[in-house]
């Protein structure tokens, strides 16, 4: 087990993919330490590719201990402090039944939360796939594809 933000693998890779990594780091200072620990192990012309829960506005209802819903903004902001250019941006699920259930998800026992979790994403399947890619500004999770920064 390591920690992200102190990671150093002493070599750098033409592709680095992170899954719902960041989300669950909740300090800010850990969040851009970790963000610069990745950028320092991006190859020259490689890419950074991260899924994590991303609303285009605060949905502060579902953080929990253990999770952080960060607006893409504050992750884009993060990702250019670190020298990190977005090159692209895909939605994930742009339905919002996902985002209307969790505030409830850990108040209900648990076969009852995870029926109503299953609900819910069958629900959401048909527009996620339909709509995710094109409805970037509705996606509760994104994919950032990142590059190094031109410099100059």
């Amino acid at each position: 087990m390591a920690d992200l933000a102190e990671l150093d693998l002493g070599e750098r890779y033409a592709l680095i993919l992170g899954v719902t990594v960041l989300q669950h780091i909740l300090m800010p200072s850990r969040l851009r330490a970790s963000i610069d620990r990745l950028a320092a192990h991006l190859a020259p012309g490689g890419q950074i590719v991260l899924l994590e829960a991303a609303p285009s506005r605060q949905v502060s209802r579902c953080d929990s201990p253990v999770f952080v819903a960060r607006e893409a903004a504050t992750y884009l902001a993060a990702f250019a402090q670190a020298g990190l250019r977005c090159v692209a941006i895909y939605g994930v699920d742009p339905a919002p039944f996902k985002i209307l259930f969790l505030p409830w998800y850990p108040r209900l026992p648990r076969p009852l939360a995870l029926a109503g979790l299953v609900g819910v994403t069958a629900l959401s399947f048909p527009l996620d796939v339909m709509g995710g890619r094109r409805l970037v500004y509705a996606s509760w999770h994104k994919v950032f594809v990142l590059e190094r920064a031109e410099s100059g």
